[in-house]
């Protein structure tokens, strides 16, 4: 629960057995489950659910892709390809707007999107994707003579 992202095979099972063991989570799993999902759909899966399979935990949001076992290890690299293709700047941004974005309010938070985005827009990886788009732009709009 304390991944970004998540990609888990057809077979997938989340155990949660700390209510038959008689004791409460660890490991900071009630802290997730509350934030991915709210209070009361965490309480409902830690007190009255003994496990969640693949498509269950898919369709909670609590995994972005369930693929078979065999192209596991082939999708969770092509997810961390594309996000190792997002500058690392705009990745730790994006990271921290998303992780605190219930922690203020809409005003406050739209002043630290203002803030994150001009500390990316002031990258060299700004600059040259910007540069690059253009170019594209540019060149696809040209009639071909």
């Amino acid at each position: 629960m304390a991944c970004d992202l998540v990609v888990v095979s057809r077979e997938a099972q989340f155990v949660v057995g700390y209510g038959k063991l008689g004791t409460s989570t660890d490991g900071g799993l009630s802290f997730h489950l509350a934030r991915r999902l709210g209070a009361a759909r965490a309480l409902e899966i830690l007190l009255a659910r003994d496990s969640l399979n693949a498509e269950e935990a898919s369709s909670l949001g609590l995994v972005q892709a369930v693929v078979d076992p065999a192209s596991l290890e082939e999708a969770t690299f092509a997810l961390a390809r594309r996000v190792m293709d997002v500058p690392p700047a705009a990745v730790s941004e994006m990271k921290a707007l998303v992780g605190n974005a219930s922690e203020f309010g809409l005003e406050q938070h739209l002043e630290n999107e203002k803030q994150a985005f001009l500390r990316c827009a002031s990258t060299q990886a700004f600059s040259q994707r910007v540069a690059g788009f253009v170019g594209r732009s540019n060149s696809q709009r040209k009639s071909p003579t």
